[in-house]
């Protein structure tokens, strides 16, 4: 059920159009500092993972790196086929997101959710 509602959510921050996807997307936002959280395919190679990760670490803005889901999960959530990387800028929803993938990290006992920046 953790599952289903954070990825519930990240669908949903997709609709409202706070979602892009792809290496290149997602490292042209982090580049404009909208990114908030960072999703990672758990199956996507390590990598394109540690070079959009370094990049977020390095822009002012805080964020978020997560890598609960894989790539087959992340495509369904989006309405895509395959998706390794994606980021969500900030919204309403966002903060819920992050919180969600946080419990089911927790839950999972992967902790695995890196905090870039203060988060």
């Amino acid at each position: 059920m953790l599952e289903r509602d954070a990825l519930a959510l990240l669908s949903l921050a997709n609709k409202a159009g706070l979602v892009v996807q792809g290496f290149a997307k997602v490292a042209e936002a982090i580049a404009t500092n909208r990114v908030c959280l960072l999703l990672a395919a758990s199956d996507g190679a390590l990598d394109g993972r540690g070079k959009l990760a370094g990049r977020l670490n390095a822009s002012p803005e805080r964020g978020e790196l997560a890598e609960c889901f894989n790539s087959e999960q992340l495509g369904l959530a989006l309405g895509r086929v395959n998706v390794i990387h994606a980021a969500v800028a900030a919204g309403p929803l966002t903060e819920k997101l992050a919180a969600a993938v946080r419990r089911l990290e927790t839950y999972r006992g992967t902790s695995r959710t890196e905090v870039i920046k203060g988060v």
